[in-house]
This record gives structure tokens, C-alpha cells and sequence, in this order.
């Protein structure tokens, strides 16, 4: 048998399977409390057991309950907030993609997550429930079976039931192309991707700063203009505004997940005008700050 299986007692406590060369193949996050603000280059899956996670995922809202599910794509910037409910417990699922590759292959239809690696393809973000995808669950539900189990056939169980997921998702169109035909469009699209997730991962390291057009660009190695262009397209608005929204997210990570004072978490976020903060946070979220502390911590 080439691989092993590590467990670390932590919260959340991690499966950990690596290959015997020590590469990483799959883990599963087993967490009870809330998810902390993350961006990684592993696809991610987060299934919940029991009880209800609030999961914000870049600019959008996911409620997942008991029994439900979501697929989020690399480079997310995602965090959270675990109802306050004793028995609640969901998994959270990163696998690379690039274990899942048929290196040997270059047939397109059995490369499937070849084509995620290379920004071609997307999943669709949105809830998985019996009722909309029955068949989705149904495999997510056998990955987290085999991995709580011993088969020394887990990684081809593993791989199976991730190729199923990929298949049914083209089917169900949850599984989308870049849009995108020419071959020269497509490495252009690849690029910008590649440029777009580098900006993001600049901005989580360095939220909390004042920090400005120019010296991302710079950082990148970029010009101002390249960068607003490409941010303006894939996200519809400009880089200025992703970096706030970004520092509004850790925000109301810190309102659940500590008692600090509004005034301190407005600052430790890179917000320099608490006025502005509130009125900001308001307008993304629909609550004032102290209002969504305590809409995210009564019992």
C-alpha cells in the first residue's frame, strides 16, 4: 500500500492522506465551529452533517443546513459561521486537482479537472440539497465514507467518485466552460486568471494595510490600467471595491468570532473612518455591525 492516512487532533480535527513519497493527496477537515477567512488552490467541498453553517463565499451568502452541500471553486476567498447549536458538524473536503489528473491521458472528456486547473472550467456555485442534486450528494457522501473507513483501495474509490462528480456536474450543466472559443482567447483568459488570483491572494495577505493601486500593480508586476481591466471584467466592478468587500468579510469574522469592540475591528481591518465602516458593512450585509454580531451569536 503506497499511502497513509494521519490524523491530527486538532479543531477542526484534519484526515490527512498523503502518498508515500509525502505529497498530499486528500484531507478532510472535520469542523464543529466556525471556518476561518481562506483562500487555497484546492477545490473544496463542504458538506454539513448537522445543525447550519453560514458560508460566505467571495460576494455572495450560503446557508447550508443538515443533509446539504457546496462545491467552491480554487482560489475562493470563503469563511464560516457555525450555528451556535452544540451538534453542529460539517466536513470540509480539498483535494488537488492535480492528483486527480490522467497525466497519461490527454483525451479532454477523461481530463476534466486538467480543465479546472487550467481555469476552463467552473463549477457553479450553489446549494446541493436531495431534492436538486441527488446523485452529487450521493458521491460527496461516499468520499467521506471511504475516507472514514480502511479499504486499501480509498485513493481509486476516492477517484472514481470525483470523476462521477465531474461527469454528472457537465450533465447538469453545474459544471460550466470559460467563455471563451480561440485558442489565443483562451490562453489570454488563462492569464488574466492567473493575474486575478495572484491579486486576490496580495489582498488577503494585506487587507489590513493602506494599501493602494500601485503598489498591488507594482507587487504583480503589472500596470494600474491591466490590473483595473482585468478585475473590472471578471468581477464586474473595480480592484478598489474587492478590497474592501474583502476587509468587510474578515470584519464579520471578527463580530462572531471575538467580543472585540466595533471601533477595533474596524481598524484592525484597514478601515480608517469608523462612519465609513458602518455605512460600508451595512450595505453589503443588510445589518450594522453590532446588529449582525448579534443576529450571529444569540443562541
Amino acid at each position: 500500500m503506497d499511502t497513509r492516512i494521519i490524523e491530527i487532533r486538532t479543531e477542526p480535527r484534519i484526515l490527512h492522506f498523503e502518498q508515500a513519497n509525502g505529497a498530499s493527496f486528500l484531507s478532510v477537515y472535520k469542523h464543529t465551529k466556525d471556518m476561518y477567512m481562506n483562500i487555497h488552490d484546492e477545490m473544496e467541498i463542504i458538506y454539513v452533517h448537522t445543525g447550519t453553517l453560514r458560508l460566505f463565499a467571495d460576494d455572495a451568502l450560503y446557508e447550508l443546513h443538515g443533509g446539504e452541500a457546496i462545491i467552491l471553486n480554487g482560489c475562493c476567498v470563503h469563511f464560516g459561521l457555525a450555528s451556535p447549536s452544540p451538534d453542529t458538524w460539517y466536513d470540509a473536503i480539498l483535494v488537488d486537482c492535480h492528483r486527480l489528473c490522467l497525466a497519461e491521458n490527454d483525451d479532454p472528456e477523461t481530463n476534466i479537472y486538467r480543465k479546472l486547473i487550467d481555469h476552463e472550467l467552473f463549477f457553479e456555485t450553489c446549494i446541493l440539497r436531495d431534492e436538486n442534486a441527488p446523485a452529487l450528494l450521493a458521491e460527496i457522501r461516499r468520499i467521506l465514507s471511504v475516507a472514514a473507513g480502511n479499504s486499501p483501495f480509498w485513493k481509486m474509490q476516492i477517484i472514481a467518485a470525483y470523476y462521477s462528480i465531474a461527469a454528472v456536474s457537465l450533465e447538469t450543466g453545474l459544471l460550466r466552460e470559460a467563455p471563451t472559443e480561440p485558442a489565443v482567447q483562451k490562453e489570454q483568459w488563462k492569464q488574466d486568471m492567473e493575474l486575478y488570483i495572484s491579486f486576490k491572494k496580495y489582498v488577503i495577505r494585506h487587507y489590513h494595510k493602506a494599501i493602494s493601486m500601485p503598489e498591488i500593480a507594482d507587487a504583480l508586476h503589472i500596470s494600474v490600467s491591466k490590473l483595473y481591466k482585468v478585475c473590472k471584467w471578471i468581477l464586474g466592478y473595480p480592484p478598489v471595491e474587492y478590497i474592501y468587500r474583502c476587509r468587510l468579510m474578515m470584519a464579520a469574522q471578527m463580530l462572531k468570532s471575538t467580543g472585540m469592540p466595533v471601533s477595533e475591528i474596524s481598524y484592525a481591518c484597514g478601515f480608517r473612518n469608523l462612519s465609513y465602516f458602518i455605512r460600508r458593512f451595512r450595505k453589503i450585509y443588510g445589518l450594522t455591525p453590532s446588529r449582525f454580531r448579534l443576529c450571529y451569536t444569540e443562541k
